[in-house]
């Protein structure tokens, strides 16, 4: 019988690194494998760089990369800090105007059964309890959501 037997390696060039996986059958007795059977693999298709926010950097996602990772965030699939950082990050890129608001609005549904504190502390913070002067119209659309 057996199951699939992956190898993942990393090819370099020049400054970038490439991952490789090669798939084979695994077979509990180690004997050869005669049918070249080949397995479906599914693989992420998001991306979410500095893994854990362990960098100090932001990170701007294109809108189709910053949709995935909002499915990721609506499903806890990645860490809390992971879910904090990109919702830091968009906001932060908001309000020098790398990023539109109306993504963070998207971006923040995607909270809608979160229950870390830290999340909504952070946001909370950035948004306050009352209207601040000169507050542009989104923030305070947003301040109800949270």
């Amino acid at each position: 019988m057996g199951y699939t037997f992956l190898t993942v390696n990393e090819e370099k060039t020049n400054r970038n690194r490439v991952p490789k996986i090669k798939q084979q059958r695994f077979i509990a007795d180690g004997s050869a494998d005669d049918e070249n059977l080949q397995w479906k693999i599914p693989i992420n298709d998001w991306i979410k760089l500095n893994f854990n926010s362990i960098g100090l950097y932001r990170v701007k996602y294109e809108l189709q990369t910053l949709a995935r990772l909002n499915e990721q965030i609506a499903y806890q699939t990645i860490s809390p800090q992971d879910r904090l950082m990109i919702q830091n990050d968009v906001a932060a890129l908001c309000n020098v105007g790398h990023q539109s608001f109306f993504d963070y609005l998207k971006l923040l549904s995607s909270y809608t059964d979160e229950d870390n504190f830290t999340l909504f502390s952070s946001m909370q913070n950035k948004l306050g309890w009352n209207d601040k002067p000169n507050e542009d119209p989104l923030s305070a659309m947003l301040r109800p959501m949270i």
